[in-house]
């Protein structure tokens, strides 16, 4: 680990524009999007980023290679409807113990929005992960219980953080180009959810009790 380094997830379901937003990180000239969402998230402007998937984070820890030995401020693009989600979400806190800080921006889109997303993926024969599509499927059955399943997605990353104790953490809208100071009312988890979770997420580790 180096003496500064920050991880960024950007975080969301498949088409909800993860990799055109992590673009505009990229970019030299930045959009004003970024610039709101880091400026929200006290990460300075002028870092670069270099971008990890889940896949090949894990591959590099898993050889010994490290995460940290080019560039010590690294984005890592997380898919909520991969199929190896759970894989990903078992091995992201060993990717955040290589780093010193940890944020996550959580992209939203509305649900009908994203179903007409998946829809044109479809049409033009595009790969779309089994999860997504049966979600997309669901919704031809069932609109409300795909709805019900999609928003599903936001509350268990929130409910995630909290647990990982990942506090520094946002959710934007980049097709409206909208930096929440709230959680959309339809991703929003009920209060009683919210208070455990955030009980838990404020409690002492075990570690700060052996110091």
């Amino acid at each position: 680990m180096t003496s500064e380094s920050t991880l960024v997830v950007v975080a969301g379901p498949s088409a909800s524009g993860k990799t055109t937003f992590i673009g505009q990180i990229k970019q030299r000239k930045r959009s004003l999007l970024v610039d709101e969402t880091f400026e929200s998230l006290c990460i300075p402007l002028g870092i670069k980023f270099a971008t990890v998937g889940a896949n090949q984070a894990r591959d590099s820890i898993r050889r010994g290679d490290g995460l940290l030995t080019s560039r010590p401020y690294r984005i890592l693009h997380l898919d909520l409807t991969s199929k190896s989600r759970g894989k990903h979400l078992k091995f992201c806190p060993i990717i955040f113990s290589h780093f010193n800080s940890v944020c996550s921006i959580q992209i939203y889109l509305p649900y009908r929005e994203w179903l007409n997303r998946i829809r044109a993926r479809i049409d033009a024969g595009e790969f779309i992960s089994r999860h997504a599509k049966k979600l997309y499927e669901d919704a031809k059955d069932d609109y409300k219980l795909g709805e019900r399943l999609y928003r599903r997605l936001y509350v268990r990353w929130e409910n995630f953080l909290d647990v990982k104790r990942i506090c520094n953490r946002i959710t934007i809208d980049p097709y409206e180009k909208i930096v929440f100071k709230r959680k959309p009312r339809d991703i929003r988890r009920n209060i009683f959810t919210r208070s455990v979770y955030a009980a838990i997420c404020r409690r002492p580790m075990l570690s700060d009790f052996r110091r």
